[in-house]
C-alpha cells in the first residue's frame, strides 16, 4: 500500500501533504495537485471543497481565487481524510495495474 497522504501539523493547526511516494507516482505538474482529490472523491472540485468542509470540517479559503487552500483543526479529522484518500489512491493504483495487464476492470 502507497500512502499517498499524511497530515502536516503547523501550530495548532493541520495541512493535507503528499508524500514522496504520491510525487513519484504522479510527476509534477505546473497545476495544482488538489485536482487529485476531487477526481478521487469523484466530484468536481467546488464539490470537493463542499465535502471537506461538511464531511471533515475543513476550513476553506480562496473561494474566488484559483485554487483553494484547506486548513483542518482537528486532528482526527485530517486522519480521516488521509485514510479515504489513500484507500481511493490504492484502488486506483490497482486498477490502473490491471488495465495495463489487460484484466477486466
Amino acid at each position: 500500500m502507497i500512502i499517498a497522504f499524511v497530515p502536516d501539523q503547523v501550530g495548532d493547526k493541520f495541512y493535507l501533504n503528499m508524500t514522496p511516494d504520491f510525487y513519484e507516482t504522479i510527476g509534477y505538474t505546473d497545476s495544482s495537485y488538489n485536482v487529485i482529490i476531487a477526481r478521487l472523491f469523484g466530484v468536481s472540485y467546488a464539490q470537493m471543497a463542499e465535502i471537506l468542509a461538511r464531511n471533515y470540517n475543513a476550513s476553506v479559503r480562496g473561494r474566488n481565487s484559483k485554487y483553494f487552500t484547506f486548513t483542518f483543526y482537528s486532528k482526527k479529522d485530517i486522519e480521516a481524510l488521509c485514510k479515504e484518500l489513500n484507500e481511493r489512491w490504492n484502488w486506483l493504483l490497482k486498477q490502473l495495474y490491471l488495465r495495463k495487464k489487460g484484466k477486466v476492470l
